[in-house]
């Protein structure tokens, strides 16, 4: 989950940039999750004929949510609502299969890259 939300991607050099930046990744990975969690439901409905069971790439909701959180406090009710109602059909199309019992491990490759104060993150 760490390498996800870039935890120890910070923005600023100072103590307080470095507060707001971990508490600001937390809130929207919780944020996230939330609805991650009710949309769940969701694909399973959908996917319960299929093969593998099916859940949602939170790699991709969590930069979905990363665009809209700021939204969700400027707007008024009816509108976040809109909003919540999207990023759930967003999560909920959004899938990927649990494969289980596979025959190869996975190789996991390190990459030496640390992140440099200097370029910030696109998204």
């Amino acid at each position: 989950m760490k390498c996800r939300i870039e935890i120890e991607n910070f923005t600023g050099k100072s103590v307080l940039s470095v507060y707001q930046d971990f508490h600001a990744r937390v809130f929207a990975k919780n944020m996230t999750a939330m609805l991650a969690f009710a949309a769940q439901d969701k694909v399973e409905l959908s996917t319960a004929e299929r093969k593998h069971r099916y859940n949602i790439n939170f790699t991709q909701a969590l930069s979905t949510m990363r665009d809209s959180i700021v939204l969700l406090f400027q707007r008024t009710g009816t509108f976040v609502q809109e909003i919540i109602a999207l990023l759930l059909t967003t999560f909920a199309s959004a899938i990927e299969p649990v494969r289980p019992d596979r025959k190869y491990p996975r190789k996991h490759i390190r990459s030496q890259r640390k992140h440099c104060l200097n370029y910030k993150p696109i998204l």
